[in-house]
């Protein structure tokens, strides 16, 4: 027939377009490649903002707690029960404390990214190293740092609560 190559029954509209199928292939691989780097640039800038987000608010909330705290201490004083004092001074470490692991997670996260640069360095440097796995223990000392401020801001509110809701009754 017109479109046979020696006799092997292969049209030659098939060997044709055979290079431009791999080819479209290869382009479509190519565009969901650079649609996922751009979906995932988008989720990390968001968990970026989140992230600053977090940390702006568990230091506007630790204190305006404090500041709360110690405007009620001053102008209530004569009405607080000798037992609720406790409360009061737990809620002060609980706060004081998660402001300290907010602005220690600055820190760490610095040391966390300067440690990922060298680790992305080091595995598209070195080939000998291009699927080592490295740990970075400073974004994971930041993680921590991260989730028990905002413990510690919870239970530094909790027993605020605590000790308001005693001396107003």
């Amino acid at each position: 027939s017109k479109g046979d190559i020696e006799g092997e029954g292969v049209s030659v509209e098939e060997t044709t377009l055979e290079p431009i199928m791999k080819n479209n292939g290869y382009h479509q691989q190519k565009n969901d490649y650079e649609i996922y780097l751009s979906e995932r640039d988008k989720l990390f800038n968001a968990k970026l903002e989140e992230s600053k987000l977090f940390d702006k608010a568990v230091l506007t909330l630790s204190s305006s707690a404090l500041a709360f705290s110690l405007g009620f201490w001053r102008f209530q004083s004569a009405h607080i029960t000798a037992g609720s004092i406790f409360y009061l001074k737990l809620s002060w470490v609980f706060l004081f404390l998660s402001m300290i692991f907010i602005l220690s997670s600055f820190i760490t996260s610095q040391h966390a990214i300067d440690k990922q640069i060298k680790i992305m360095e080091s595995n598209f440097v070195s080939s000998c190293n291009k699927n080592q796995f490295s740990c970075n223990c400073w974004a994971k000392l930041t993680s921590f740092l991260n989730l028990g401020a905002g413990v510690l801001l919870c239970l530094g509110i909790f027993y605020l609560i605590k000790f308001v809701s005693v001396n107003l009754n």
